[in-house]
């Protein structure tokens, strides 16, 4: 039984011949598997359309940090957001490799040239390409608050949860764990519109597609008066709850296992 994973040959990262591995890994996996999993509807429906081989949909799963460990990091918490001049409900942030694959540019972009009134918080290790689109970017930026890479669960959690906003900008591979992370805190997110962030979220995301877009749909949240964010975020929250959780997901690949 092979679980497929996305389409990795599509990330903008790797050369062609990395490219050429992956479309072989992915004939390979779709013609000796007995089992195919899948965890987005519209990767089942193309191993089916490409290779003829039925694949069993199985979601994706998130965690929600213990109370006793949100409880550990709020000071952590509490100090990050000194650190950085923010406010609880006064920043919008991202949680993401910064691959050109997940739109960073055009986030990035957005931050800068909008005229939303919050920041724009970046998490997550630099590469590269990342570096040479922040290269002009002032340490001491407003705009865009670059705060590298975090680890600590418990703080990722509390960032997201007390943001205005989430933005999701992966355009590539299945279902990712960070729009679910972000699922789980109840946060309205703003999703890139792919196929596969629009199969999670439904009509409780907001979306889009060029930095434009992005500052318009951020300036629609920071205008909405509170009963309305409120809203949009409740809907988020059960979307998580309904499809997303793990023991949902550990019963459906033991079924499958034990019809295998």
């Amino acid at each position: 039984i092979t679980n497929t994973n996305g389409f990795e040959y599509k990330r903008a990262k790797w050369p062609w011949y990395a490219k050429l591995y992956f479309r072989y890994a992915e004939a390979a996996a779709a013609l000796v598997s007995s089992s195919l999993i899948s965890d987005s509807i519209h990767v089942v429906a193309y191993y089916k359309k490409r290779y003829g081989k039925k694949s069993t949909f199985v979601a994706y799963g998130t965690d929600v940090p213990t109370d006793d460990a949100l409880e550990s990091s709020k000071p952590h918490f509490e100090k990050f957001l000194t650190e950085h001049g923010l406010e609880r409900r006064g920043y919008h942030v991202v949680v993401m490799r910064m691959e050109p694959e997940n739109s960073i540019g055009s986030i990035v972009d957005a931050g800068l040239q909008g005229k939303h009134a919050m920041p724009i918080l970046l998490i997550g290790p630099s590469t590269p390409f990342f570096e040479k689109i922040t290269e002009g970017i002032p340490s001491d930026s407003k705009r865009v608050i670059v705060a590298g890479p975090i680890y600590d669960r418990g703080l990722l959690f509390l960032l997201r949860k007390n943001a205005c906003s989430y933005l999701h900008g992966h355009t590539v591979g299945g279902i990712n764990p960070t729009i679910l992370e972000a699922l789980s805190t109840g946060t309205p997110v703003i999703a890139r519109e792919t196929l596969f962030n629009c199969e999670v979220l439904e009509d409780a995301g907001l979306y889009f597609n060029t930095s434009k877009e992005l500052t318009e749909q951020i300036g629609k949240l920071e205008g909405s008066d509170p009963a309305q964010w409120e809203a949009r975020a409740q809907m988020v929250a059960d979307k998580q709850r309904a499809a997303f959780t793990w023991e949902s997901v550990v019963s459906e690949y033991e079924d499958l296992a034990v019809r295998a």
